[in-house]
Parts: C-alpha cells; structure tokens; sequence
C-alpha cells in the first residue's frame, strides 16, 4: 500500500513537473483555488481570493510559481510575466459559440474543436435572448479574436474567444521554387494545432492544381498566397491549335511565347513564323478565336 501510495505521488510529480501556466484563468466563484489550475488535484487549496467587488485579479508569474512549488507541483514555469484569473459571468453564450463554431468549420474542410472559450470584456449580469453576433471576416485565421453582439436596442457588447482546434493543412515537404507545381510529392498533409495564419491555408490539392506563386521553405504551410493557378501552358513548348473556320476543325502544331493558364490568351508562333493569339483551353492546348 505505501509502494503504491509513494508510485502515485511520484507520477503526480512527473505529471506536472513541465506545466506550462496559461496567461488567462476563469472562475466560477471568488476564490482562486488550486483546481482552477489542476483539476484533478487531490487537496484544492485555496491560494487567493477576489477583491470585494473585483472580477479580475492578477498575479506575477514568479510569486505563482513559488506558492504551486510550496504546494508540491515543482517546475511549472510561464511565459508570460503575470497570470490573469478572471471570473465568469454567469450568461449563456451558447449562441455566441455555435456561431464560432459554424465559421470555423465552413472554413475548413478538417477541423477537430476541442474547447471554445468566450468571455466578455467585462463583468456582465445578464445578457438578453435576442441579439446578432457579429464576427470579422478573417476572425478564422487564427485562434483567438474579438466579436460583439448587437441588440435590438442596437448596443454593442463585446466579448474574447478562443478556439482549441487541430485543423489539417498542407506543408512543403522540400525547397520549392517558384513556378514549380504543388503535387504530393513536394507536399504533404499535416495535423496541426490552430494558432495563427497570415493567410488562409489550402484545404485541398490536386494534380495539375496549383503552382508557387514564389520559393517556399521547407516545412511551410502553404496558404493561398504561395499559390497560383497552374500554368498548363509552359513558354517554348510545342502546342495543339484548334482552328475552327466553316465549320471545319483544323489542327496544327506551334510554339507558345508565353506561359498559359485556362482560359488565359497567349501568343503561338507558327513554323513559318507568323505569330497568332490563341486561348489556353487544355494541357498544351489552344484554340484561335
């Protein structure tokens, strides 16, 4: 019984030896309380309180630390200088989440949202049934962001979010340089965790897609601003010409002077040298308007 006793508070050691403190806390009363941080701590130890009348309080990171190491959870460390503990207000925002989440998986075809997090920017009471919310555009890019709801009584209220989601992307599994085509073989899918994107990443990719827009690193992930339409015309290759006159197809082969993609016209040059513009409309294909 002891060595089992003694093995289970050594794994507890372990287990919180490397915790990574969060820069934001929420509660559900006052008290600031050891679960606040360990949920599934034995003894919940009460290590500050709320002001009266205060909803927020914060705490440098050092003095924390320095009381969880006093209450046995050795090494935890922060990364930023002050942790915050904020009170929850006591509102359904259960509109407001399944808004966040409708956006974020119109967005992107694989996403895995483990937690949404909303709170106000400040303590509220009550929040009345019948509001708009309202979400940027490009609130997706990344994991957390900023939204209001608007009442019928046109009064803005404004809350944080933050969304804990793996989504799926592609990565550049090697240098590639710009004009290149994205296949699987310079590409693979990845899991990866939402934080933040410049740019919206590429849900999909197929042969004969995409091209770099530019050189891409390695271990990038590629978002639509690396890429480009396909060019399936490239300059000094030999193209098919489809001349259609009186009704009759005539076909014929020529030079392309210039990259082309679908639908793009680009001039041909023929073997006699006369030079004609014609639409791409397939691999190495064109046709004279």
């Amino acid at each position: 019984m002891f060595l089992k006793t003694l093995f289970l508070l050594l794994f507890s050691l372990v287990l919180h030896a490397n915790e990574v403190l969060k820069s934001d806390y929420y509660l559900s009363s006052d008290d600031i309380n050891l679960s606040v941080i360990f949920p599934h701590a034995k003894q919940d130890i009460k290590l500050f309180s709320l002001e009266r009348s205060r909803y927020t309080k914060k705490i440098k990171s050092r003095e924390l630390i320095k009381l969880l190491e006093h209450h046995g959870y050795p090494s935890c460390t922060a990364q930023n200088r002050y942790i915050n503990f904020i009170k929850k207000s006591p509102i359904d925002v259960t509109k407001i989440e399944e808004k966040i989440r409708k956006l974020y998986t119109q967005k992107y075809t694989a996403i895995t949202i483990k937690t949404i997090t909303v709170m106000p920017r400040g303590y509220i009471e009550s929040l009345t049934d019948t509001y708009i919310v309202k979400i940027q555009r490009d609130n997706h890019l990344s994991r957390s962001g900023t939204l209001y709801v608007k009442t019928t009584d046109n009064k803005k209220i404004f809350f944080d979010y933050q969304v804990e989601a793996e989504v799926s992307v592609y990565i550049a599994r090697k240098k590639i340089k710009r004009e290149n085509e994205l296949s699987l073989v310079n590409c693979k899918k990845k899991s990866i965790i939402l934080d933040k994107f410049d740019a919206m990443p590429i849900q999909k990719l197929q042969q004969s897609m995409f091209q770099s827009k530019h050189q891409i690193r390695e271990g990038t992930v590629i978002t639509a601003r690396d890429i480009e339409q396909l060019s399936i015309v490239k300059r000094d290759s030999i193209v098919s010409v489809i001349l259609d006159e009186k009704n009759i197809a005539i076909s014929f082969g020529a030079k392309a002077l210039q990259d082309g993609k679908l639908d793009d016209t680009i001039t041909i040059q023929k073997n006699n040298k006369q030079r004609l513009k014609a639409k791409v409309i397939g691999k190495n294909r064109v046709e004279i308007q």
